[in-house]
């Protein structure tokens, strides 16, 4: 029998420039991906992205229910920071009135 048991390290760290702190984090990653292998334990990375709901209209479909952004509010620079967001969050049109991404509305066309 398989028996799997998950533990989350969650870890805050924000910065702009890489200066001086980066280093000392790079380390102390380093480190913790020593002591996890040690007790043979994976240790992956993630990353995570959002989109301000002020600057983004942002909605869920109202055909499939999947959260759909409004296409014209995502610049190119933006879509091109995170591939992979974008298979989460769905690109369409999202009004006061009706939300519908792309995907449902070459659906129903």
């Amino acid at each position: 029998m398989l028996s799997t048991h998950a533990m989350q390290i969650l870890l805050h760290y924000q910065d702009d420039d890489g200066g001086p702190e980066k280093p000392r984090f790079d380390r102390f990653l380093d480190d913790v991906r020593k002591l996890a292998e040690k007790h043979q334990i994976t240790f992956e990375q993630y990353e995570s992205f959002s989109l301000n709901g002020e600057e983004f209209r942002i909605a869920p479909c109202d055909r499939c229910k999947d959260l759909t952004v409004n296409k014209s509010d995502v610049s190119e620079e933006v879509k091109e920071i995170v591939s992979f967001f974008w298979e989460t969050i769905r690109m369409g049109e999202v009004t006061e009135s009706k939300s519908m991404c792309q995907i449902c509305k070459i659906a129903t066309s």
